[in-house]
């Protein structure tokens, strides 16, 4: 609809300019309007975005303690501090020991943590693309298929982009833990460092495990800039393929 308006309005306007040309129209009214129309967008957008926060971290806190207390209630009789800290008595078995307090902590809590923001995330998702597609099969007809020939390529570079992300998470973890690793080493055996005069090999060591590190992570932000890139320019792609499909195929701009 905003598409529809803009353009309706470019198109009367360049009409209005084609019929008086040597009139000059005052457009203060329209600049007025555009800038209350953007500045209420983005304040709109950080209210609504506060209100839902709030909401969802309402509703994960009270699903979070009814878990939990109800898990404590159903296991009274398990241990409630970390299984590590206790030392057997003599004659028990030295077996692993149930820990409720590890259970809660990581596997129910952070599981649950934002399942509502997910949930909403989901269905608002949802319902745009519903209504997107009702829209587009309205307004665009035969165009629509225009949009969805740009928007299946956006798509799966997303998706593609999405695992070489993961991937590069995990190689980035390696480098790290590599590295800190023989750090640690390092620091713990200097005196074998020193007395050997292995002082540079195991600097130039280092230098080479932190090189991989920051080539990891260069890669790591570069996938991430070309996955921002393309979900910024996915709906433009797609409004622009629309449109010019629409031209096209009906000869008009009248969508």
């Amino acid at each position: 609809y905003l598409v529809r308006f803009s353009l309706m309005h470019f198109f009367k306007l360049q009409a209005w300019v084609a019929d008086h040309p040597f009139e000059e129209r005052n457009l203060t009214n329209q600049i007025l309007v555009t800038i209350f129309a953007f500045s209420f967008y983005s304040i709109g957008q950080i209210v609504l975005a506060s209100f839902t926060n709030s909401i969802n971290t309402q509703l994960d806190q009270r699903l979070c303690g009814g878990i939990a207390v109800a898990l404590f209630r159903k296991a009274q009789r398990l241990p409630s501090t970390s299984s590590a800290d206790q030392t057997p008595k003599e004659g028990e078995d030295e077996g692993i020991k149930a820990d409720l307090q590890t259970l809660l902590n990581h596997d129910v809590l952070t599981a649950l943590i934002g399942c509502f923001e997910s949930f909403c995330l989901a269905a608002s998702s949802a319902t745009s693309w519903v209504v997107l597609l009702f829209l587009m099969a309205t307004e665009l007809r035969l165009a629509t298929i225009c949009a969805f020939a740009t928007a299946i390529p956006c798509l799966v570079a997303a998706v593609v982009c999405g695992g070489a992300i993961g991937k590069s998470m995990l190689n980035l973890q390696e480098r790290t833990d590599k590295r800190v690793v023989t750090l640690r080493e390092v620091l713990f055996g200097v005196r074998v460092v020193k007395c050997y005069g292995w002082e540079m090999a195991m600097e130039q060591k280092l230098a080479n495990l932190r090189s991989q590190e920051v080539g990891a992570l260069r890669s790591y932000w570069h996938i991430s800039c070309v996955l921002t890139s393309i979900m910024l320019l996915f709906p433009r792609l797609l409004i622009w393929a629309g449109l010019v499909g629409y031209a096209a195929i009906y000869g008009a701009h009248d969508v």
